[in-house]
């Protein structure tokens, strides 16, 4: 694989695992760094930086729910679905999406 192929390669990875966090979240399933783990077969703290990166970077108002066991939005949310291709390039060209 050359260089830019892997750079696309785990763009697309970080992003699937974004996706997937926010599909379970707005599905009220709690989703959990282990449930990352073993869907994409990652470390969970990979999971954690996701999670870190929605909330920091996208504006998700993720948090963890003790009572639930997993993560939720604090205040209704239309999940990250409202993120447009010119922000994710942007956020990828400074490195902030690896």
């Amino acid at each position: 694989m050359t260089p830019d192929s892997t750079s696309v390669t785990e763009m697309s990875t970080k992003l699937e695992r974004l996706i997937w966090i926010d599909v379970q979240i707005l599905c009220e399933k709690y989703p959990t760094a282990k449930k990352v783990q073993e869907r994409f077969d990652v470390e969970c703290r990979v999971a954690y930086l996701d999670r870190e990166f929605m909330a920091k970077q996208l504006g998700a108002p993720i948090k963890y729910s003790r009572k639930d066991g997993g993560w939720y939005y604090k205040v209704r949310h239309k999940g990250i679905k409202q993120i447009n291709a010119m922000m994710l390039s942007e956020l990828w060209i400074t490195g902030q999406l690896p």
